[in-house]
């Protein structure tokens, strides 16, 4: 028994070496290097594709004032998609996935055409901005199951969820951004 046990760690051992296996390391190093500079390549698309937010406007507002405002100064509210890549970007937040994901919530926004745009959002990893600290930041994305309702960004914790439109939170101070362009 031990010297089968001796010829099959001698055996192990050479395959470890064989050419076979070293190239099979070799390629899953070069994915390994291709995927991060995937994701990188990815982080530079998602940077230059964030829209130009103004800073806050106005707060203590509901989602409908926010859209007045933005429309009378020629803009409008960011989509609850790019307040999510906000959080993401430039904030850390893990992000935005089009696919179910554990620790990800379901967001049913819409683009700023009001077409559905749902996708999975997670805000763990999220740094707060020190001068947005406790703003929640209105969308112009509507819940589709309760236009009473619209999506927000919370400031303080970077998470993307519904809030009622008509709401003036004077503890959570709702304020207005507006996008300038792309």
């Amino acid at each position: 028994m031990k010297s089968f046990i001796a010829i099959a760690v001698v055996g192990m051992v050479l395959f470890a070496e064989s050419p076979l296996v070293v190239q099979a390391q070799e390629c899953e190093q070069r994915l390994n290097e291709a995927e991060r500079q995937i994701r990188e390549l990815e982080q530079q698309v998602a940077r230059l594709t964030l829209p130009k937010l103004t800073g806050i406007l106005k707060t203590r507002v509901t989602q409908y004032e926010a859209e007045r405002i933005c429309k009378g100064k020629g803009m409008r509210l960011p989509t609850a998609r790019e307040l999510a890549q906000v959080a993401q970007i430039e904030h850390g937040a893990e992000g935005i996935s089009e696919t179910e994901r554990d620790g990800y919530n379901l967001v049913k926004g819409s683009d700023s055409s009001g077409n559905p745009d749902h996708f999975y959002f997670s805000y763990k990893g999220y740094k707060r901005p020190a001068d947005d600290l406790g703003y929640w930041f209105w969308s112009s994305s509507v819940h589709p199951d309760d236009s009473d309702y619209a999506y927000s960004l919370d400031g303080l914790v970077g998470d993307v969820y519904h809030l009622y439109r008509s709401n003036v939170s004077y503890y959570d101070a709702d304020a207005v951004r507006c996008v300038r362009s792309r």
